[in-house]
């Protein structure tokens, strides 16, 4: 791969981080799954909306992260010059990706009722997987994946 075919794979990652994923709650002792989404995720935080068993749950979701990377390269080949600096130079690209990370989450629906999370991001599949819980103790395993 060359440098320029690894700077569009990593800006093409980045891109898709803004797509929305869809979110899965399997109860574990069985019964309704439920069925949601979180526009725009994947990054460090974001939107949670489930529908489950009649009830639509809305929330956030946070992740702290472990590792990852940023980085600058020239586009171009462009070259700074006088008093511009190398991020001021025209052509240069930057690009930053967030490492995998533990996340939590909080939902609630109109009437009261909760859906706490705990999950798990992997950064290199851009999916999650945990469990929830809801408020009278009810436990869900969750998938999150684009």
């Amino acid at each position: 791969m060359t440098s320029n075919q690894g700077w569009i794979a990593v800006i093409g990652a980045a891109l898709l981080a803004g797509c929305a994923s869809t979110v899965t709650l399997t109860p574990r002792d069985g019964g309704p799954v439920g069925i949601g989404s979180s526009p725009g995720s994947m990054g460090d935080h974001g939107v949670l909306r489930i529908d489950l068993e009649g009830r639509r749950y809305i929330g956030q979701w946070t992740i702290s992260a472990e590792g990852g990377f940023s980085g600058y390269a020239p586009g171009g080949g462009a070259k700074p010059a006088g008093n511009r600096t190398f991020a001021q130079a025209r052509g240069v690209m930057s690009a930053s990706f967030a490492g995998n990370g533990d996340g939590r989450a909080y939902a609630k629906a109109p009437d009261g009722a909760t859906l706490r999370c705990h999950f798990h991001f992997n950064a290199v599949t851009s999916a999650a997987q945990g469990l929830c819980e809801r408020d009278d103790g009810k436990l869900y395993d969750l998938t999150m994946k684009q």
